[in-house]
């Protein structure tokens, strides 16, 4: 039981009460099984602990805590005394306790959790491990001291906290979508694209990938220090994207590797950080990004037949009414969210689904909107198959490749799937 339905109590006999709970929650479990409980929980200032950044605090150090030091159990908690996650574990406590101190001192954000071990006794302490207390959030004395001589406001405290939250956020958040950028490039074979082993029908290889990648990283940096709710800031991230393509163009000696990633980064990456900072959904992010690509792009199909230069998505849309990468985004990515999370693809599946639904305007160019329905039926089909068959799917790629056939946009679409995958965690449930 909880105490989220108790706002009319007095809010300091709830968090007692909801402090109570969890404390009886941990006896009952010494009690009556042989594994070591674990409560992993947010330090929050003050008397409103359900805050979206102590949400987040949580979410960051149980996802380092399942790749690192996986329990045999785990289970989140809503509590009025701030949403915690409880872990088992057959290990000692003592060494439980050392792997979490680590934790705690290491991770940029470590200062503003806690993870307390429990025997059958009591809870274990640094100092049982012959260790120095805890610092204090803002300076180096000890916590203790601190918080009993009262030495920061709450408000210094908290400003502090949400400082270094966003900060942490941010870095996380690019660094996911770089390596989302690598994971991509390293998969092989994958048709007619560049991959680590092999050109595909471009002039370029991998090391003009990675050399924009690299030229992309400042680009990903300023579009995540974008305010998005001000007035300008669409105007913003176009700015920004003309200059990340400029820097790609000459880390590359003039090859387009990361053109339409650079459009949809652009767009994901503030709308990402926003509402991971309120804690919003995942689907409440998605239909934001909507929004925006599609006042972003609302005047780009306009007049073109008065134009005297068409671009190739120009000509595309005045043909067959497609509009590539910016239609995808601005319907919510209909070729991943089709599939994400519905079905346990591998990564070369998960090319496949995408390619299956994506009007890929890559392939219209250098083939034909009949080429591309032909690659979609085929790519269905295989995934269709009650097992799936990598040899097939590996001539299938030989196959393309000598065709001229390279799903650039799927290709894209497949880093920011893999993007979603490694940061959706951190959105609201």
């Amino acid at each position: 039981m909880n105490t989220l339905n108790a706002p009319k109590k007095d809010i300091n006999q709830a968090i007692l009460e909801a402090r109570e709970q969890r404390y009886q929650r941990i006896q009952n479990h010494l009690d009556t099984a042989e594994s070591v409980p674990v409560i992993l929980k947010s330090i929050t200032p003050g008397k409103h602990k359900q805050i979206p950044m102590s949400r987040i605090h949580v979410k960051l150090i149980h996802h380092l805590i399942m790749k690192v030091f996986k329990p045999l159990s785990a289970s989140y908690e809503q509590s009025l005394d701030g949403d915690y996650y409880m872990y088992t574990y057959k290990t000692s406590p003592q060494k439980i306790k050392k792997r979490m101190v680590f934790i705690e001192k290491h991770h940029p954000l470590g200062r503003f959790i806690d993870i307390d071990v429990y025997t059958k006794t009591k809870a274990v302490s640094r100092t049982d491990l012959g260790l120095s207390p805890r610092k204090c959030i803002l300076c180096d004395k000890p916590a203790h001291v601190c918080a009993r001589s009262k030495n920061h406001s709450q408000k210094a405290l908290l400003e502090h906290m949400h400082q270094k939250t966003k900060e942490t956020v941010i870095k996380a958040i690019k660094k996911e979508a770089l390596k989302a950028l690598r994971r991509e490039l390293y998969l092989h074979p994958k048709f007619g694209l560049v991959s680590r082993k092999s050109s595909g029908i471009h002039t370029m290889d991998y090391t003009h990938f990675l050399a924009s990648i690299e030229a992309l990283d400042p680009y990903f940096q300023q579009y995540l220090e974008v305010d998005i709710d001000q007035p300008e800031s669409l105007k913003q991230l176009r700015s920004i994207g003309i200059n990340a393509e400029k820097a790609m163009l000459e880390a590359t000696g003039g090859h387009n590797t990361h053109k339409g990633i650079i459009f949809i980064f652009g767009l994901i990456l503030p709308y990402y950080l926003k509402h991971i900072l309120h804690q919003n959904s995942f689907t409440v992010m998605l239909e934001d990004i909507k929004k925006a690509a599609q006042q972003l792009t609302k005047h780009d199909f306009e007049n073109l037949n008065n134009k005297t230069e068409l671009s190739h998505g120009e000509k595309v849309y005045l043909t067959y009414g497609i509009k590539g990468i910016r239609g995808e985004v601005s319907e919510g990515f209909p070729s991943i969210m089709g599939w994400y999370k519905k079905y346990p693809y591998n990564d070369y599946q998960k090319l496949c689904a995408i390619m299956s639904r994506l009007d890929d305007t890559t392939i219209i160019k250098r083939k034909n909107l009949g080429t591309l329905k032909t690659i979609k039926q085929e790519m269905q089909a295989l995934l269709e198959e009650r097992t799936w068959i990598q040899n097939y799917y590996e001539t299938l790629s030989e196959q393309y490749l000598k065709n001229n056939i390279s799903p650039g946009g799927a290709a894209d679409l497949l880093a920011v799937t893999f993007f979603f995958e490694a940061t959706d965690y951190l959105f609201s449930n």
